[in-house]
Protein backbone atom coordinates (compact mmCIF):
# COMPACT_ATOMS: atom_id res chain seq x y z
CA UNK A 1 0.00 0.00 0.00
CA UNK A 2 1.64 3.30 -0.68
CA UNK A 3 0.15 6.65 1.05
CA UNK A 4 1.46 9.81 -1.29
CA UNK A 5 4.24 8.08 -2.03
CA UNK A 6 4.80 6.26 1.55
CA UNK A 7 4.61 2.85 1.40
CA UNK A 8 2.53 0.85 4.04
CA UNK A 9 4.10 -2.59 4.05
CA UNK A 10 1.93 -5.63 5.91
CA UNK A 11 5.43 -7.39 8.38
CA UNK A 12 5.35 -10.48 10.30
CA UNK A 13 5.80 -10.73 13.96
CA UNK A 14 9.51 -12.06 12.86
CA UNK A 15 10.07 -9.47 10.09
CA UNK A 16 9.23 -7.18 13.00
CA UNK A 17 11.61 -8.38 15.67
CA UNK A 18 14.54 -8.12 13.23
CA UNK A 19 14.28 -4.88 12.72
CA UNK A 20 14.12 -3.44 15.97
CA UNK A 21 16.86 -6.11 17.02
CA UNK A 22 20.03 -3.36 16.62
CA UNK A 23 18.66 -0.26 14.77
CA UNK A 24 21.76 1.30 13.72
CA UNK A 25 20.51 4.96 15.35
CA UNK A 26 17.44 5.15 18.01
CA UNK A 27 14.29 4.03 16.54
CA UNK A 28 10.55 5.35 18.09
CA UNK A 29 8.20 2.94 17.56
CA UNK A 30 4.72 3.13 18.05
CA UNK A 31 1.86 0.46 17.86
CA UNK A 32 -1.33 2.01 16.93
CA UNK A 33 -5.13 1.15 15.46
CA UNK A 34 -7.35 3.06 12.77
CA UNK A 35 -10.22 2.27 15.83
CA UNK A 36 -8.14 3.73 18.51
CA UNK A 37 -9.22 7.25 19.52
CA UNK A 38 -6.08 8.01 21.74
CA UNK A 39 -3.72 6.29 18.98
CA UNK A 40 -4.76 8.99 16.52
CA UNK A 41 -4.58 11.87 18.51
CA UNK A 42 -0.80 11.40 19.51
CA UNK A 43 0.38 10.54 15.83
CA UNK A 44 0.29 14.46 15.09
CA UNK A 45 2.97 14.68 18.34
CA UNK A 46 5.01 11.87 17.49
CA UNK A 47 5.51 13.61 13.74
CA UNK A 48 5.66 16.81 15.37
CA UNK A 49 8.81 15.76 17.69
CA UNK A 50 10.82 13.67 14.60
CA UNK A 51 10.22 17.04 12.36
CA UNK A 52 11.98 18.64 15.14
CA UNK A 53 14.75 16.83 15.77
CA UNK A 54 15.50 15.67 12.36
CA UNK A 55 18.49 12.47 12.93
CA UNK A 56 17.65 12.02 16.46
CA UNK A 57 15.69 9.01 16.46
CA UNK A 58 14.00 7.02 13.40
CA UNK A 59 10.47 6.90 13.53
CA UNK A 60 8.12 3.82 12.95
CA UNK A 61 4.00 3.10 13.03
CA UNK A 62 3.14 -0.33 13.45
CA UNK A 63 -0.75 -0.54 12.97
CA UNK A 64 -2.46 -3.46 14.60
CA UNK A 65 -5.49 -3.73 12.75
CA UNK A 66 -6.46 -6.55 11.44
CA UNK A 67 -5.53 -7.76 7.66
CA UNK A 68 -8.97 -7.09 6.49
CA UNK A 69 -8.64 -3.19 7.62
CA UNK A 70 -5.47 -2.65 4.65
CA UNK A 71 -7.76 -0.23 3.53
CA UNK A 72 -8.71 2.16 6.68
CA UNK A 73 -4.92 1.88 7.53
CA UNK A 74 -4.02 3.57 4.49
CA UNK A 75 -6.71 5.92 4.46
CA UNK A 76 -5.85 6.86 8.04
CA UNK A 77 -1.95 7.39 7.36
CA UNK A 78 -2.88 9.27 4.22
CA UNK A 79 -5.43 12.08 6.30
CA UNK A 80 -2.84 12.45 9.35
CA UNK A 81 0.35 12.50 6.57
CA UNK A 82 1.94 9.96 8.58
CA UNK A 83 5.62 9.71 7.41
CA UNK A 84 8.69 7.61 8.73
CA UNK A 85 8.39 3.66 8.17
CA UNK A 86 4.81 2.80 7.66
CA UNK A 87 3.97 -0.97 9.15
CA UNK A 88 1.09 -3.13 8.77
CA UNK A 89 1.75 -6.27 11.42
CA UNK A 90 0.15 -9.41 10.35
CA UNK A 91 -0.43 -10.38 13.90
CA UNK A 92 0.62 -13.92 14.52
CA UNK A 93 0.44 -16.21 17.53
CA UNK A 94 1.80 -14.73 21.18
CA UNK A 95 3.47 -11.29 18.72
CA UNK A 96 2.35 -9.50 22.03
CA UNK A 97 4.81 -11.05 24.64
CA UNK A 98 7.95 -11.14 21.79
CA UNK A 99 6.88 -7.24 21.52
CA UNK A 100 7.72 -6.69 25.18
CA UNK A 101 6.59 -9.70 27.97
CA UNK A 102 5.54 -6.67 30.81
CA UNK A 103 2.99 -5.15 27.17
CA UNK A 104 -0.76 -5.57 27.98
CA UNK A 105 -1.15 -5.44 24.72
CA UNK A 106 -3.34 -2.16 25.32
CA UNK A 107 -2.37 0.26 22.61
CA UNK A 108 -0.79 3.22 22.16
CA UNK A 109 1.92 1.46 22.99
CA UNK A 110 5.52 3.81 22.15
CA UNK A 111 8.79 1.87 22.31
CA UNK A 112 12.81 3.10 22.03
CA UNK A 113 15.25 1.06 20.76
CA UNK A 114 18.92 1.87 20.90
CA UNK A 115 22.34 -0.05 21.37
CA UNK A 116 20.05 -3.10 21.91
CA UNK A 117 18.41 -1.32 24.78
CA UNK A 118 14.66 -0.24 24.77
CA UNK A 119 12.36 1.90 27.25
CA UNK A 120 8.37 1.70 27.08
CA UNK A 121 5.36 3.78 27.13
CA UNK A 122 2.32 2.22 28.08
CA UNK A 123 0.12 5.65 27.06
CA UNK A 124 -0.77 8.14 25.01
CA UNK A 125 1.64 11.52 24.36
CA UNK A 126 0.21 14.11 25.62
CA UNK A 127 2.39 16.57 23.08
CA UNK A 128 5.45 16.40 20.70
CA UNK A 129 7.16 18.10 24.16
CA UNK A 130 6.52 15.09 26.05
CA UNK A 131 7.27 12.77 22.85
CA UNK A 132 10.81 14.65 23.11
CA UNK A 133 11.20 14.60 26.85
CA UNK A 134 10.56 10.44 26.55
CA UNK A 135 13.45 10.18 23.76
CA UNK A 136 16.16 12.75 25.27
CA UNK A 137 15.89 10.96 28.57
CA UNK A 138 16.16 7.74 27.51
CA UNK A 139 19.13 8.27 25.23
CA UNK A 140 20.84 10.38 27.61
CA UNK A 141 21.18 6.79 29.52
CA UNK A 142 22.63 4.86 27.35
Amino acid sequence: MSVSGQEVRMVSTEELQQMLANPEKPVLVNFWATWCRPCLEEIPFLLEAWRRQPGMFDLVFVSVDFRSQQQAVRNAAKRLQMEGTLLHLIAEGDWINKVDANWSGAIPYTLLRHNQKAAYFYDAFQSAEHVLQFVTSHLKTR
